[in-house]
């Protein structure tokens, strides 16, 4: 469709199911106040009428309602019904009023469907077998009564008369080819992800809360690391060194946490995407690449800013002006890594508190093994795996290359002795284990987000496929 024909379907169907008073509202949640549960019930049927659908099925439609809300839902299936539209839903315990809306009812009991037919005439068919609603109730919770166990003290006897008065007629297989009755089009990649990026951008714009936290957050951090380590780098003293080492460290790990603390809307949004996969919404490969369109260039900017502001208070090397560059370079980029752990996580593991606790588990892990807590000399070899896999050894290797490599071993205070007495941090590279290069160390971790964030893309075409109906 084009967007006058978008705009007039989705007007038509909010008249429809009666949500113009509520039609630029809010939704809402935990959080924050929006529309009412019957509204929200309405809002999720209006999403699978927008592609005009033959049949609707609806699984308890009216869970989780009040009697009004339930009634007024029922109201308009009953509606639609009558606009050439095949209503399905089961439910559960219908007062009367809601009973006598449907024209057609399954029920079933001890293990198999016990009535099949019109609801009213349902009432006649169990008087005529023995079984007298009485006057005034509700049929509804009479029948559910009748069948269920426990419910009736002759539930065992009622059971065999009413299976005994089942009449199952003889069924003929025909085999026939289903017409195609229309060709549906998809809307194509780019207007899927255009769309996908304008509902992410929505939902980050309207969470103030999150992004107001995630400003004194990273605002108090600076602050207590530009007050611990200012000026601590300065100088060539061997204690420099040190210092240097431990706060770069320091940096890009709160970096990595950074990107990994933007993936949390994906949770949310993993429920909505499984949701909207059984309706064949979209691809998997928009939504993916929606969440990092919008979200990417707003959280780097904050990794880069506060980068920056990082390196120049606590004295890290000038000396080259493309040292300060190269430094927001690594750390742009393992943000995006630790971007891709994080959503990977998020999807591929079944709940919310599963991914809670393994990032963190998978961060500290690739911690210990990055070089600086152990000398990569000391990491054992049915451990080394480990160290090859952490994306914080390439980018504090590299950042700490691009930091020292311009000093020689003269230029520290207390090695401008002979060197069979210089202490072995008087070369910090060789003290520390760093002996990959600094661009092999960018294109590793360049290769290693790449990798992630595929394998994440995998994993959302594996939850389509196992969530599409066909």
């Amino acid at each position: 469709m084009d967007k006058d024909q978008v705009k007039v379907r989705v007007d038509e169907v909010i008249s429809k199911l009666g949500l113009k008073s509520c039609e630029n509202s809010q939704i809402g949640g935990f959080m924050k106040k929006g529309i009412s549960g019957g509204e929200k019930r309405r809002v999720s049927i209006g999403i699978e009428l927008l592609t005009d659908p033959s049949i609707l099925f609806l699984d308890e439609p009216t869970t989780g309602l009040d009697s009004f809300n339930s009634e007024v839902l029922i109201e308009l299936l009953s509606k639609l019904s009558k606009t050439g539209v095949t209503v399905i839903a089961t439910i559960h315990q219908p007062n009367s009023y809601i009973f006598a809306l449907f024209d057609k009812m399954i029920l079933f009991g001890g293990g198999e469907i016990i009535y099949h037919g019109g609801a009213e005439d349902s009432i006649d068919y169990f008087k005529n077998i023995g079984f007298n609603c009485p006057a005034f109730s509700n049929p509804a919770e009479y029948l559910l009564e009748l069948i269920t166990p426990g419910g009736d003290e002759n539930y065992e006897e009622n059971m065999e008369k009413i299976k005994a008065a089942i009449v199952k007629p003889e069924f003929r297989v025909v085999e026939k080819e289903i017409p195609n009755l229309f060709h549906r089009v998809e809307a194509g990649f780019f207007k899927e992800l255009r769309l996908l990026v304008k509902r992410s951008a929505l939902n980050s714009l309207r969470n103030v809360v999150a992004v107001l936290a995630k400003t004194i957050a990273n605002v108090s951090f600076l602050l207590i690391v530009m007050a611990a380590y200012f000026g601590s780098c300065d100088g060539n003293s061997l204690e420099s060194i040190n210092n240097r080492a431990g706060v770069i460290f320091v940096v890009i790990m709160y970096m990595s946490f950074i990107g990994a603390n933007s993936c949390a809307s994906l949770s949310t949004d993993k429920a909505m995407f499984i949701r909207e996969q059984a309706s064949k919404t979209y691809s998997p490969i928009p939504f993916y690449l929606s969440k990092l369109i919008f979200d990417i260039p707003f959280d780097q900017l904050i990794v880069v800013v506060m980068a920056f502001l990082h390196y120049l208070s606590i004295g890290l090397s000038l000396d080259h002006p493309h040292q300060i560059f190269f430094f927001l370079f690594v750390v742009l980029i393992l943000d995006f890594t630790a971007r891709g752990w994080g959503n990977l996580l998020l999807i591929s593991l079944p709940f919310i508190e599963l991914s809670s606790m393994a990032t963190p588990f998978l961060f500290m892990v690739q911690l210990l093994f990055a070089g600086l807590f152990i000398n990569y000399d000391s990491i054992p070899n049915y451990l080394i795996w480990l160290e090859y896999m952490s994306m914080f050894k390439y980018s504090w290797s590299a950042i700490m290359i691009s930091e020292i490599e311009y000093h020689d071993n003269d230029y520290w205070e207390g090695c401008d002795i002979p060197e069979d007495l210089q202490p072995s941090i008087c070369d910090p590279l060789d003290f520390f284990s760093i002996t990959i290069s600094k661009w092999h160390n960018v294109l590793i971790l360049a290769c290693m987000s790449i990798l992630i964030h595929l394998c994440s893309i995998g994993y959302l075409y594996i939850l389509a496929k196992k969530y599409r109906v066909n």
